[in-house]
């Protein structure tokens, strides 16, 4: 430097604020406040930092210190052994997201743990393929319950799990002070009448908490990236349930559902040929993510290669189907009802793809709407709803009279399967038969709706002839007549769960729902007998729902609903169709001797003018084509 030339001052440090948010900071030379702090109207400190010197440390000393920077996610040494300052929960602090608004998580206690575990059994997330929860059980208690001694995809895996459990929890550590009923207690509880959001609104920061801690830690262990261990596919499977349930629900990005596929087609190319339960439950999870993905207008997720790798490709068709399912021989046999899920959930997610492809898909939201594809896509769903409406007779005589249960009581381990865990299996799968169903006439029939109201504005003005309008009107009354009958029927499913946490699943669906019965009854100025229970129905499940979670949109459906079943209900007008014939398909409905119920039997006709293909009063008319279509 030049003689005579003043030294160039030093920057003074960046300010606590600016360094905590990771922004560059403009501190003024004289000790003023920076710029942001100035902008934000913060205080403006700086903690002077004590620079240490300069020196080389040795290779050997890098790593331990490296270590102990993460402490709480410090991997067990194969031996096993722990010094007492590593094991102890007071030395493993957790560190928190900046964004978080709870305190950091230590330690769980152990008997926390315990029920963490217990509780997710009632969940229906437990009923995923390929859930390591036994390994996961046995790792926590090899370690004595201590979470963060487990390898770091472990951890994820288990908050992941331990934020899922915690939406049904009745522990001191997730409700806090107050009432601790057991679930027995709840179980004998009046419905109506018990406060179950006070439930919902006690749980929440303890659920919080954890659904952070879980993210948080996956994001840490990477469990997105690494393909090759069934642990890191579990946490996004759960993930990706904790990303998109209430009040997250609604989200088109599906980043943990989509690695998920990912893992599951890295690790099917290197596993053996699924077993008949394991291809059933990934061909219902396929067929639960098509529908999730249809619903919201998003690409399907996986390919009909995935389909096949992942549960087989050797299945029946629907006709196939209907022949076993009209086998009056067999009437009382829950094993072909079984071995017809497979097969229907896979044509689920057919019609799912033919829905997304013709109509609710990015590419067909740009074109206009067209006549034959609605065509296309009732007639597929009416075929779907044949099977449908057999595999729900069946259940009706196989389990006739609903016996709902919030709290099931856990199958011990061990134990030989008693009525009660074959009742569970017959109405998890009379739920899957009509969420899938349901959904997927309701994901026609708001597309449809949302296509005539940017045509009502001059915008959109609709550019074909009349006739073509008129058709696409009467299309539409059509599916909306679909829709109505979907809703109460969703609604009468809702009256025989397996138990308050399969309510969830419904979780985005409850308030489209709701509309669709409530414009009906705008429609028709009157509330008949029907949609009063359907709407009491949805309105018992929403009220449960305060349980696991607080979200205001609920309580706003709630008020709806409570509004109008004030109004008094109309006992002029006509019933609605009943679902399915009581007596179909059992053998003991000939001693009766009804000439009408045994040509129904032998030949498959219909009763009165009813048919399984259509709740329609109006007859059915066939198309050139072979297709179907209803005139009004």
């Amino acid at each position: 430097m030049p003689p005579g030339q003043p030294l160039k001052q030093k920057k003074p440090p960046a300010c606590d604020r600016c360094k905590a948010k990771r922004v560059v900071c403009y501190p003024e030379l004289l000790g003023g406040s920076c710029p942001r702090c100035v902008e934000n109207g913060a205080e403006c400190t700086t903690t002077p930092v004590t620079r240490r010197p300069r020196g080389t440390v040795p290779q050997e000393e890098r790593a331990p210190r490296r270590r102990k920077r993460s402490p709480s996610h410090q991997l067990q040494s194969p031996s096993g052994a722990d010094t007492p300052q590593d094991s102890s929960p007071e030395a493993i602090p957790v560190g928190r997201p900046l964004q978080s608004t709870v305190a950091p998580i230590q330690d769980l206690a152990p008997d926390l743990v315990q029920h963490l575990l217990d509780c997710f059994e009632q969940l229906p997330q437990r009923t995923h393929p390929d859930l390591p929860l036994a390994a996961l059980r046995n790792s926590l208690q090899s370690v004595g319950w201590r979470t963060s001694l487990l390898p770091l995809s472990s951890q994820a895996f288990a908050y992941a799990l331990y934020a899922c459990a915690a939406l049904v929890a009745l522990h001191p550590s997730i409700l806090g002070a107050g009432l601790l009923p057991t679930f027995e207690e709840l179980d004998r509880a009046p419905v109506e009448t018990t406060d179950w959001a006070s439930f919902g609104r006690r749980r929440e920061p303890a659920c919080r908490a954890l659904r952070e801690e879980a993210f948080r830690i996956a994001q840490e262990a990477n469990v997105v990236a690494n393909y090759t261990d069934t642990t890191n596919a579990a946490c996004c499977f759960l993930l990706d349930y904790l990303d998109n349930c209430r009040p997250f629900v609604g989200k088109l990005s599906r980043p943990y559902a989509v690695a998920l596929l990912a893992h599951a087609r890295t690790l099917a190319e290197v596993s053996e040929e699924p077993s008949f339960a394991h291809a059933m439950g990934w061909s219902a999870f396929l067929a639960i993510q098509a529908l999730k993905s249809t619903h919201q207008g998003a690409p399907i997720i996986f390919t009909p290669g995935d389909q096949r790798m992942l549960y087989g490709a050797d299945l029946l068709t629907l006709d196939q189907m209907t022949i076993k399912l009209r086998d009056a021989s067999t009437a009382h046999d829950l094993q072909v009802v079984i071995h017809c899920v497979r097969p229907y959930t896979s044509q689920v997610i057919e019609v799912a793809r033919k829905i997304d492809d013709t109509i609710t898909g990015a590419f067909p939201r740009r074109r206009p709407l067209d006549e034959k594809a609605i065509i296309d896509c009732v007639a597929a769903i009416k075929r779907l709803d044949v099977v449908h409406y057999l595999i729900l007779e069946r259940i009706a005589i196989l389990h006739p009279v609903p016996t709902p249960s919030i709290f099931p009581s856990r199958q011990p381990d061990g134990v030989a399967p008693g009525p009660s865990f074959f009742q569970s299996v017959m109405q998890a799968i009379k739920l899957v038969a009509s969420m899938c169903y349901t959904t997927l006439v309701l994901s026609l029939h708001q597309e449809v709706q949302r296509r005539a109201r940017e045509e009502e504005s001059s915008a959109n003005a609709w550019l074909g002839g009349e006739r073509e309008r008129e058709r696409i009107a009467r299309l539409r009354r059509q599916v909306t007549d679909m829709a109505r009958e979907a809703a109460r029927e969703c609604a009468e499913g809702l009256d025989d769960l397996p138990g308050l946490a399969y309510g969830l699943h419904f979780s985005s669906y409850p308030e489209a729902w709701v509309q669709i019965l409530l414009d009906e009854v705008a429609e028709t100025g009157q509330l008949s007998l029907e949609n009063r229970k359907a709407l009491s129905s949805i309105l018992l499940v929403l009220k449960l729902s305060g349980f696991s979670y607080v979200d205001s949109s609920v309580d706003s459906t709630i008020a709806s609903i409570e509004a109008h079943l004030q109004l008094p209900s109309s006992n002029n007008l006509l019933q609605a169709p009943a679902p399915f014939p009581p007596t179909f398909l059992d053998p003991n409905a000939l001693a009766i001797g009804d000439p009408q119920l045994n040509l129904m039997l032998t030949d498959g006709l219909d009763v009165d003018g009813w048919s399984p293909l259509s709740s329609l009063s109006a007859p059915v008319v066939p198309l050139a084509d072979g297709l179907q279509a209803w005139d009004y």
